[in-house]
């Protein structure tokens, strides 16, 4: 990914990769300024002296530090993100040309390998407030993020302010999230479109976005949708006609569907999602046929471990013609939530993470009896039994039991500011935290 492709964060800021652990993943030009699509040319940014860096430590088998996320990942047994790009492109560019291509200290060698793939996060205008968000990502959670924390977050050595604007919009001081408005960086972005081979959309939530459908159109005008991928993340609330127009050009268009749970569980997490629209919209994509393929995406995180089951019991009766072809990610393709820390499956006590691995065993056993002779099912089943083994892994593998007491705090005072009901919505996970820590759980009242 060092050597073809680049990722623009919701600020416009440039990354190699969305799944960095992003403090360490600023790219800084030689006067120390972050590198951003508003300011810096794409090539300034692929010849960057971080870029060089990270291509000279991948050449010598070191893992650069911003590619911990995916490093925790394989020594859990998971499939990260470097494991699914390698096999993505190795076609296209193996080590082999790399090495080719690069010279000493990591610089590329004229003339630079063209881009073939890249991630756009265009903005964070979004219109649900998902509890493991924040408002880099969705605009939606500006008002929310005030009550609980006040106006102000840091983000990379900038102290960001929230403000409410004479029109009652909402915005913020330091940065900005408007990065597809700004002229010069489609200047910048658009002669790029011109090689591609695929690009990732998301925000935000790209289809409530215009400039998702501007680069659609951009490459169908230029003659070359039927040799572009498309793959898109969505939370699948909306799906503009104008989508489905567009979709059938291209050589494939792959939606991520993002949804942490099923009914209650999904609502609760995705607020104010609604799990009927959101099953609606997914049957109506599956419909779809060629080119388009989706895969469900769900973010694996304290709130809907032991509500895992239910997603793969669900996925056992839901038909999907065209998915991923990757084996074993047609049936779910789950992530791991790494950040929020006070979020992450790794937050529980010790004590806590031992019942819970004997649920999500036991769910296992309960959804293998629940498949029967049926061979979907059986094959949903036993994803589920390996990704449970994995995630079991992952989850004993750090301590951040000290953030546990921010879990359950941080979760009370959403409920009551959004007037839901952790215990109504998540009985399971509730029954854990009430019977064991005998910690005050909030009911909605």
């Amino acid at each position: 990914m060092p050597w073809m492709f680049q990722y623009v964060r919701t600020n416009g800021d440039y990354r190699v990769c969305c799944h960095q652990v992003q403090a360490k993943a600023v790219v800084r030009s030689e006067d120390g300024s972050t590198m951003n699509i508003k300011t810096h040319e794409v090539n300034s940014f692929r010849r960057s002296a971080d870029l060089c860096q990270m291509r000279s430590q991948f050449l010598n088998s070191q893992w650069p530090e911003s590619c911990l996320n995916c490093r925790a990942e394989e020594e859990a047994g998971m499939t990260s993100r470097r494991q699914t790009e390698v096999r993505r492109w190795s076609r296209a560019l193996n080590e082999e040309q790399c090495r080719q291509q690069t010279s000493s200290g990591g610089h590329l060698n004229e003339p630079q390998h063209p881009l073939l793939g890249m991630e756009l996060r265009l903005g964070n205008k979004c219109n649900l407030k998902c509890r493991m968000c924040h408002p880099r990502f969705s605009s939606a959670w500006y008002a929310d993020f005030v009550s609980l924390w006040g106006n102000n977050y840091p983000e990379y050595g900038k102290e960001i302010e929230i403000y409410r604007g004479t029109d009652g919009e909402w915005a913020t001081t330091n940065v900005s999230y408007d990065w597809p408005l700004d002229r010069t960086s489609w200047e910048r972005l658009l002669p790029e479109l011109d090689g591609i081979r695929y690009i990732y959309i998301s925000g935000g939530e790209p289809l409530l976005i215009e400039d998702h459908f501007k680069i659609l159109e951009r490459i169908i005008q230029s003659g070359r949708a039927g040799e572009v991928v498309i793959e898109m993340a969505s939370n699948l609330t909306v799906l503009p006609q104008r989508a489905l127009e567009l979709w059938p050009h291209f050589k494939r268009v792959g939606v991520s569907a993002s949804f942490d749970g099923v009914g209650s569980v999904n609502d609760y997490i995705r607020f104010p999602s609604r799990w009927e629209t959101v099953e609606k919209n997914l049957r109506q994509i599956c419909d779809m046929g060629n080119p388009v393929e989706v895969w469900i995406q769900p973010c694996v995180q304290a709130l809907n471990i032991l509500s895992l089951g239910k997603i793969y019991e669900w996925r056992m009766d839901f038909h999907i013609e065209n998915t991923l072809k990757a084996p074993g990610k047609e049936i779910l393709n789950p992530l791991i939530l790494q950040d929020p820390k006070y979020l992450s499956v790794q937050v529980f006590p010790s004590e806590l993470k031992l019942r819970i691995q004997d649920l999500l065993r036991a769910e296992g056993d309960r959804l293998t009896k629940r498949a029967a002779s049926d061979a979907q099912s059986i094959r949903v089943a036993v994803a589920y039994h390996e990704f449970a083994a994995s995630l079991i892994e992952f989850m004993n593998k750090e301590d951040h039991s000290q953030d546990f007491d921010r879990f359950v705090d941080y979760n009370c005072k959403l409920d009551e500011l959004r007037g839901q009901s952790l215990a109504s919505a998540l009985p399971e996970l509730a029954d854990l935290l009430g019977r064991d820590r005998k910690l005050m759980v909030s009911n909605g009242n």
